[in-house]
């Protein structure tokens, strides 16, 4: 079931600008950026392959 909001508030202009913060989404972005070279990545990389190498060779 959707809820659905009839005459709601909008928020003014003051409230916006005190949410917006562009600094802590560069943030995030960056951290989020730099994944792969995380040796946890390359190590489940690596242990799928093996996995499915294995995998196909016993078919």
């Amino acid at each position: 079931m959707r809820k659905i909001l009839f005459n709601r508030d909008e928020p003014d202009a003051h409230e916006i600008r005190k949410r917006q913060d562009f600094n802590l989404v560069i943030k995030k972005y960056q951290e989020r950026k730099d994944y792969w070279k995380n040796p946890w990545f390359y190590g489940s990389i690596g242990l799928a392959s093996i996995i499915s190498s294995l995998f196909l060779m016993s078919l």
